[in-house]
């Protein structure tokens, strides 16, 4: 069996399941910019409300961010980047990067809009 076929188990797969899609992605991108609260994440990035939900509650069960109340006694919750959270920020600045250049060149060579225009 070669390396590419052995993926279960390894970092790559780690990764995916701790993470899981793009809107988690997002999710943790906009944490580690400063977005905690969940009107926040959702008017922000536009997902809906019941995926936000889901997507913030395996983030923490992941425990890539955590719930907390805005104050001591407060209703309201706030998320925050954990140690782990936050150890995701190089890989994500790096796709973000690659991101912007890959919008760049694909809107210049076949004047497609750029994919940040695009809504998910």
């Amino acid at each position: 069996m070669n390396e590419l076929t052995r993926i279960e188990g390894c970092g790559m797969d780690y990764a995916v399941r701790q993470i899981g899609d793009s809107w988690s992605l997002l999710i943790v991108w906009a944490a580690l910019q400063g977005t905690t609260r969940f009107d926040n994440f959702q008017s922000g990035l536009g997902v809906a409300r019941n995926i936000l939900s889901n997507r913030l509650a395996k983030l923490v069960d992941e425990g890539i961010l955590v719930k907390r109340p805005v104050q001591s006694g407060a209703r309201r919750l706030e998320y925050r980047v954990t140690g782990k959270g936050e150890a995701l920020r190089p890989a994500l600045e790096l796709i973000k990067g690659w991101g912007e250049g890959a919008s760049v060149k694909s809107a210049s060579v076949t004047g497609a809009a750029s994919y940040n225009s695009v809504r998910h």
